[in-house]
């Protein structure tokens, strides 16, 4: 069996796998085989409940006596992102649409925590208005069983809450929902997911003031469940508020800001952000690129291995910045209004999550796509490369001042002073 299992992995990619477990979930699910496989102790989710304002008391009718719901509503507006008049990106224009967060608090209702997920009695997943269930990866994952905890647990999970965007921009930002209606010192423990925690996980609970006695990654259920569910209504990728942006930018901005103010040098930076120990989304032509940069005084800087402080302090000092789509961009978080950012999109590919941090950020921001190269992989995971007279085209646009033009301003000033 394990010579089976080494060859199949050898055989087939990552993606191909995944391909394969799902379509094979997809025929159990259509054949009714998973409840009888749940019979024999195989458990897995059922089906997915998309809950927003007007079905959240339908969703908990079965312990409404028990059951505390909360609706906030948030306003998210974008401005026109700026690019080269022949690459115009049809996911990437202004908006304006709301989020819509539903706060439950239940009582012994059967809910349980699993597999990242708000679950009920059923095994139905309650989750965001717009999700796609068989996008998620518990549409062919099993359940594991629960423990029951005393006291008060709170949701701060998320279909991918080890990614580092999906952690500082939607998951992390649950809390400021906790804080509006509860002491976060008055719940006992939060729900993170099964999941290899990371530094940044840990870095930024204890910004939040959340020990980590207090994190829970088991699946459970309590005397009490907390659990914010939100829901956002555009038509791609699903923006978060500026609330949530406001959030994570304060735990860390006291300390950028008090940096930024005592040295005005150091926001005179310009940074070129490569992708780091990544095989996806690579730039094929990086060092023409980082050779163009260089003249117009960008430095070469990864966000491997660095604390979210170390990076919050890198972005926070940048004037320009340059990157490929990817999750260092999440430091947009930290950067400093008017801060002009070039974001580099493979072909066929965009998500607006950075543009409208950009938004959020007050940033002067710009998108270029990649140019089409041969090569067999998922849109999202295509690797770059970067026309490099379309680079320097775009960065003109941008009023970047190459090294050149630079020095011939401070020959003419000089010139001007002697006069």
């Amino acid at each position: 069996m394990k010579l089976v299992k080494q060859l199949y992995q050898e055989l087939f990619s990552d993606h191909l796998r995944g391909e394969i477990k799902l379509t094979l979930f997809k025929i159990l699910r259509q054949l009714k085989i998973l409840p009888l496989l749940k019979k024999l102790g195989f458990l897995t989710v059922n089906d997915y409940l998309r809950i927003n304002f007007d079905n959240a008391e339908e969703i908990f009718r079965i312990c409404h006596e028990n059951t505390k719901i909360h609706k906030i509503t948030e306003e998210i507006v974008t401005q026109a992102a700026k690019h080269l008049p022949e690459q115009v990106l049809d996911d990437i224009k202004p908006f304006v649409t709301v989020a819509e967060t539903v706060l439950i608090e239940t009582i012994d209702c059967g809910f349980s925590f699993r597999n990242n997920h708000l679950l009920d009695k059923n095994f139905n997943v309650i989750g965001g208005y717009r999700i796609k269930f068989d996008n998620l990866p518990v549409y062919i994952q099993s359940l594991t069983n629960v423990m029951k905890l005393s006291g008060k647990v709170a949701y701060l999970s998320d279909p991918e809450p080890s990614n580092y965007y999906h952690w500082m921009c939607v998951t992390l930002p649950l809390l400021r929902f906790y804080q509006k209606y509860y002491n976060l010192t008055d719940i006992d423990f939060f729900y993170v997911g099964q999941f290899p925690l990371s530094g940044f996980h840990k870095e930024t609970l204890a910004k939040a003031g959340i020990s980590m006695e207090k994190i829970i990654q088991e699946s459970c259920t309590a005397d009490k469940l907390v659990a914010a569910i939100s829901s956002r209504f555009i038509g791609v990728n699903d923006p978060i508020s500026s609330e949530a942006y406001h959030f994570t930018r304060n735990l860390f901005q006291n300390q950028c800001q008090g940096l930024c103010k005592t040295d005005t040098e150091t926001q005179k930076n310009r940074f070129y952000v490569q992708r780091g120990n990544v095989n996806r989304r690579r730039v094929i032509n990086e060092d023409e690129v980082i050779d163009l940069l260089s003249t117009y005084g960008f430095k070469t800087v990864q966000m491997d291995n660095k604390t979210v402080q170390e990076q919050a302090e890198i972005f926070s000092q940048a004037e320009a910045i340059v990157a490929p789509h990817g999750a260092a961009l999440t430091n947009l978080l930290f950067a400093q209004p008017k801060t002009t950012v070039i974001e580099i999109f493979p072909d066929g590919f965009t998500n607006n999550c950075f543009y409208v941090l950009a938004n959020h950020g007050d940033l002067n921001y710009f998108y270029l796509q990649s140019e089409s190269i041969a090569q067999n992989k998922p849109a999202h995971h295509r690797d770059i490369y970067v026309d490099i007279q379309k680079l320097e085209q775009i960065c003109k646009i941008a009023l970047l001042d190459s090294s050149k033009s630079l020095q011939i301003k401070s020959i003419y000033q000089l010139e001007v002073e002697h006069l």
